[in-house]
C-alpha cells in the first residue's frame, strides 16, 4: 500500500482529514523538499532554487483513497505527485508544476514561510 505525506487541509484537525478516515498515521514532522509552500485558502508546493523544510503526516493509504485524495488535488491536472523521503519511506507528495498555476500561485498568493500550514491558518 502506498504512502502519502500531507502538509494542508488532509492533516488532523483541518477540513479535508476524513479522507484518510481508517488509514494509519505513521510518522509526522518535517522534511526538507525543493518546494515553496504557498496559501491562498488552501496550500500548495511549487518548485523553488532552494530545499525548504515542510511540515507533514505521512500515512499508509489503500488504492481507494488514494483515488479519493486524487480526485480532491485535481491529479494529474492541478496537483502532480512526486516521490519524497521521509523517516516512514518514500511516500507521495502532492505538488504543482504547471508552469502557468506556478507563476500565478507565486505572483498571487501568501508564502507559508514557516513550512507548517496549519500554523499560518491559526
Amino acid at each position: 500500500m502506498p504512502l502519502v505525506a500531507v502538509y494542508g487541509t488532509l492533516r488532523r484537525g483541518m477540513g479535508n482529514h476524513h479522507l484518510l478516515g481508517g488509514c494509519t498515521l505513521l510518522w509526522e514532522g518535517w522534511i526538507r523538499v525543493p518546494y515553496q509552500m504557498y496559501a491562498s485558502g488552501f496550500p500548495a508546493l511549487v518548485p523553488c532554487a532552494d530545499e525548504r523544510r515542510i511540515y507533514v503526516e505521512v500515512y499508509r493509504v489503500d488504492s481507494a483513497t488514494m483515488e479519493r485524495l486524487d480526485g480532491l488535488e485535481g491529479y494529474p491536472w492541478y496537483y502532480t505527485r512526486v516521490a519524497v523521503d521521509t523517516p516512514a519511506g518514500r511516500a507521495w507528495l502532492y505538488v504543482i508544476t504547471r508552469r502557468d498555476l506556478v507563476r500565478r500561485i507565486q505572483r498571487d498568493w501568501t508564502p507559508v514561510e514557516g513550512g507548517d500550514y496549519t500554523r499560518s491558518v491559526e
